[in-house]
């Protein structure tokens, strides 16, 4: 599979910021060696287009959300059927992401199937863009509420609840819950005064926004991607969360202006299907597999369930969340749980604080994500788009090459910036650069700008 990393730099709203990912996320032209990573399946976007995406004056869902699907160059499993519906028809193993627009200042991210984020292929024009909410589980109707939807790529939990202050989500008639609800029901959304509910949050930048201009890294490979947004003078970020007031009123206070720099840590999100940890396969691909059809008189014989991981930093220091987007098995992604701290049924997969990452040997060491488990099995495999270093031992921006599993060629790995002030504590670094031979290898697949080849059967362009 080909190997695709951009950078891109001054983005001073999210509307910007968005265009230039989505046309990344599709392009044909410039990803290495012409292949396309995801199909755009709902909002208002042409590929290759510089017409701003999240068109004003538009109601929810077409005004603010933004879905695309997985194709065969990110997902070795996209065009494998694993679900029968109870209706009839199929939906296939690919998985979802979803960018959703709460205002001028505030996004939030989400990943999905085509049932928690149904786009074009949903029969019912009503349905298509809406994201699919949880609920508190109560089984007496008026006392239903309705929670965050599932994959929400946010710290804290959605808490704004009040029906008439600014959401665009709407309310749910009492009649589409139960014939015994009288009351309509709330859908919640972001307090978006909140950072930690929501994704990017630009109300500090408000009035000076080239002033804190973002920029974002993306890596797409042939297992997953990693999304990294980051404002500038990122080494001046403060070791907590500020208040609502920020450094200090100037009718209270003299303003330091070596203060007045950062309040936007790097959020970043890495969604892959993990990598045996000793042959670097990808699971769920055709080579983990032993070079064996996907199906048999098309019955589906693979053994593994093949979760799709995802992790996510969008917070403060030490502020890190994992979740499973899918199984092939289950169309739902999991409950949201902390990255860093072992709770029940989920260790922990990075560790966020100051680390060792240089060998006896002088040889520096970058820690892949491990421990990885869903809530039925442990799995000895890592997520190898990402890993952990610490932060003392690499700068921001530098690159650092080395060769791991059984590759035949060097990766490139990038460091993001740090999690703690002036360069102290962790650093994410992100896979930058990888040789096609190596990605076609881990994957089985063979991936070119006319088809995809696998167990040889000819598939159409990814």
């Amino acid at each position: 599979m080909a190997f695709t990393y951009y950078i891109k730099n001054g983005f001073s709203n999210i509307r910007q910021l968005v265009t230039s990912i989505a046309n990344d996320l599709t392009s044909v032209a410039t990803s290495a060696n012409g292949v396309q990573y995801f199909q755009h399946v709902y909002g208002s976007f042409s590929a290759g287009s510089s017409q701003l995406v999240f068109p004003k004056g538009t109601r929810y869902p077409e005004g603010n959300v933004l879905i695309f699907e997985s194709k065969l160059a990110v997902d070795p499993m996209a065009n494998v059927n694993t679900v029968t519906l109870a209706g009839g028809g199929t939906i296939n193993a690919a998985w979802r992401l979803a960018f959703v627009l709460h205002d001028d200042q505030t996004l939030t991210v989400h990943a999905g199937t085509r049932l928690t984020l149904p786009g074009v292929e949903q029969t019912d024009p009503t349905l298509r863009g809406n994201l699919v909410f949880l609920t508190n589980r109560a089984t007496d109707p008026n006392l239903l509420e309705f929670r965050e939807p599932a994959g929400c790529m946010n710290v804290s939990p959605w808490s704004q609840y009040d029906p008439y202050k600014y959401k665009i989500f709407g309310n749910v008639a009492a009649a589409s819950i139960s014939t015994l609800r009288t009351n309509p029901a709330v859908l919640p959304g972001p307090n978006v005064q909140i950072p930690n509910e929501v994704f990017i949050s630009r109300l500090s930048s408000s009035g000076a926004e080239s002033a804190y201009p973002m920029n974002y890294s993306l890596t797409m490979s042939s297992r997953g991607m990693v999304l990294a947004v980051w404002e500038d003078n990122q080494e001046e970020i403060p070791e907590t969360q500020l208040g609502s007031g920020g450094w200090g009123l100037q009718s209270l206070s003299s303003t330091d202006l070596s203060n007045v720099y950062g309040n936007s840590p790097v959020r970043w999100f890495a969604i892959q299907r993990a990598v045996d940890r000793e042959t670097g396969h990808v699971r769920g691909g055709y080579r983990l597999r032993g070079n064996v059809a996907y199906s048999t008189g098309g019955v589906l014989n693979e053994k593994s369930r093949c979760p799709v991981f995802c992790v996510f930093g969008t917070s403060n220091p030490n502020e890190y969340r994992k979740f499973v987007v899918r199984e092939n098995d289950v169309l739902v992604p999991s409950p949201k749980r902390p990255a860093a701290v072992n709770t029940v049924d989920s260790p922990a997969i990075l560790n966020p604080l100051q680390q060792q990452s240089v060998t006896e040997q002088g040889e520096f060491v970058v820690t892949f994500l491990n421990n990885l488990s869903t809530s039925r099995f442990r799995y000895g495999d890592e997520m190898d788009l990402i890993g952990t270093v610490g932060a003392e031992v690499v700068g921001g921006g530098t690159n650092i090459e080395v060769k791991v599993y059984q590759d035949g060629y060097t990766r490139t790995y990038t460091a993001v910036y740090a999690n703690r002030q002036y360069g102290n504590g962790m650093r994410i670094m992100v896979l930058t650069k990888a040789d096609y031979r190596d990605e076609d290898k881990n994957t089985g697949l063979v991936t070119s700008n006319v088809s995809v080849v696998l167990d040889d059967i000819i598939y159409p362009a990814p």
